[in-house]
């Protein structure tokens, strides 16, 4: 199962809020979103 923790850069800070989800993108989709979205996103393995 591949688990993503996203933290939300805002202002050089990150956020207290973090969200886990189950997502199964791909590795460039990822970064294109976290460009666009300031969402720093890491895959992890459970």
């Amino acid at each position: 199962m591949n688990m993503c923790v996203c933290l939300e850069i805002l202002n050089g800070e990150v956020q207290s809020q973090i969200e886990k989800k189950k997502m199964t993108l791909s590795q460039t989709l990822w970064s294109s979103l976290y460009k666009e979205t300031s969402i720093y996103c890491f895959k992890l393995t459970v």
